[in-house]
């Protein structure tokens, strides 16, 4: 007994960048107010939370903060963009990360106790 699926690849229409825009504003929106509704809803004001959320970006120093936290994450998501194009399975982002992390030390120590790269190699 076999099933036989018929799947029928079609090109996406172009869209405009205006529309493209507009769509993403919206449900960004759509989404910001679905999550004040849960807060609302657990209690907690949603007025705070969200202020809070966006406080990070009015200032140099919390937007730092957030950007130094979140290139570890993008870089793994980006080698897993990569990754999965190629079909090749890989070990996954937090693996991803401990890697990294342990080949930039190896080449940190190696570095700073033989001297075997020059500077801009290290950055």
């Amino acid at each position: 007994m076999s099933r036989s699926f018929n799947f029928k690849l079609e090109r996406r229409p172009d869209i405009s960048r205006k529309y493209s825009a507009g769509i993403t504003l919206f449900f960004f929106l759509l989404a910001i107010l679905a999550a004040s509704l849960i807060f609302e809803l657990l209690g907690v004001s949603s007025y705070e939370t969200v202020s809070k959320v966006f406080y990070v970006f009015t200032t140099p120093s919390t937007l730092l903060q957030a950007i130094l936290r979140g290139l570890p994450m993008g870089f793994a998501a980006l080698g897993l963009c990569l990754a999965f194009r190629m079909n090749f399975w890989n070990i996954g982002a937090e693996g991803q990360i401990y890697m990294g992390m342990a080949a930039s030390t190896g080449v940190v120590l190696l570095h700073v106790y033989y001297g075997f790269l020059p500077d801009f190699l290290v950055i």
